[in-house]
């Protein structure tokens, strides 16, 4: 008895880019090598912005990730939940509700601690007092995966890095 089964992957672009798949075929016979098919998408109304190289958590946005030049970013998610906008303005030169606080800032710069420990849970370097947005420098940690965790005014956060 043959049995013919029939695979169908669906993609839903949102934008023109061309599209890369490796594909294998098998049948009775066994696998084909690996072949590349190229599709290219033209007919989307708008254009493929770069992508995203960071990560985004409930308070926090590392970037990039992997981190490869040495320098990892950290700033202020402002739709956090401890950080609340005033009658909807934007973060920056208004005033702002920090809830964390519980005060009315302006230009606010959440002091943090970040500690980044190898994957075998030891701690490898500390930034504590740090006013974010920050650039650290990771660069004299080797190649590897790290995790790191900032803490603000007792809540902490958790979050995996690669660096390059």
């Amino acid at each position: 008895m043959n049995l013919f089964i029939l695979y169908r992957v669906f993609i839903y672009p949102t934008c023109n880019k061309d599209f890369v798949f490796k594909v294998k075929a098998r049948n009775g016979c066994g696998w084909s090598d690996w072949f590349e098919v190229v599709y290219t998408m033209n007919n989307c109304s708008s254009e493929c912005s770069d992508p995203f190289n960071g990560i985004v958590g409930n308070n926090f946005i590392l970037t990039p990730n992997p981190v490869s030049e040495g320098l990892l970013n950290i700033t202020v998610k402002y739709e956090a939940p401890w950080f609340t906008t005033i009658n909807n303005n934007p973060v920056g030169n208004v005033p702002s509700l920090d809830l964390g606080i519980g005060n009315l800032v302006t230009n606010y710069n959440p002091i943090v601690t970040v500690t980044i420990f190898n994957q075998s849970g030891s701690l490898l370097l500390t930034f504590p007092n740090t006013a974010l947005p920050e650039l650290l420098n990771i660069g004299n940690l080797p190649q590897g995966t790290y995790l790191v965790l900032i803490e603000y005014q007792g809540q902490l956060e958790s979050y995996t890095i690669i660096k390059e």
